[in-house]
């Protein structure tokens, strides 16, 4: 994968995995749905206001693959 840090591109690789730590998506109905309960209402949730799970959207986009979203 390439990144651009302070201008410039630069390739990062993982011989094992990178993890990403970059929210949740207790904020993004359609997510916790899919990977949680249908019961759930993120109406009613005490996590960040800007959880709503883009970062982990461009990481799969990107080839990621992502563990544990039942348990987030």
């Amino acid at each position: 994968m390439v990144v651009t840090r302070d201008g410039t591109d630069v390739a990062v690789r993982a011989a094992r995995g990178v993890l990403l730590s970059a929210g949740g998506f207790d904020r993004n109905a359609a997510m916790r749905h899919e990977h949680q309960s249908e019961q759930l209402d993120t109406d009613w949730c005490l996590g960040n206001p800007a959880n709503t799970g883009e970062a982990i959207g461009i990481a799969q986009a990107a080839g990621a693959d992502v563990a544990f979203m039942d348990e987030s």
